[in-house]
């Protein structure tokens, strides 16, 4: 993948949050995801904590991938609910796709 630009997201899973059922319009192909929202058609990899992104701006991948969002503090206050301590420790990094 030819990377543009590159965005430093800690505690995400581009894999959990793509593949958690909540978005099916991607491909995943060597790692990179190709992926249609609305009219932009853009590419994604994660390596580590970095994610290496193409096709599309930093304000909308931020959004689309709720990067804008204090998860830790969400999750902190989801751990508050012992039903719920399976999940987050099953899918770490998981975030909801807007």
């Amino acid at each position: 993948m030819t990377t543009s630009s590159a965005l430093l997201a800690p505690n995400f899973s581009l894999k959990h949050s793509l593949e958690s059922g909540q978005f099916f319009r991607f491909t995943r192909k060597d790692g990179a995801y190709t992926i249609l929202r609305g009219r932009r058609f853009f590419r994604v990899r994660q390596n580590g904590e970095l994610l290496e992104y193409d096709g599309t701006d930093l304000w909308f991948l931020k959004e689309f991938l709720s990067l804008d969002l204090d998860y830790a503090a969400i999750e902190k206050a989801l751990r508050r609910d012992r039903r719920l301590w399976e999940a987050l420790d099953a899918y770490p990094g998981l975030r909801i796709l807007r």
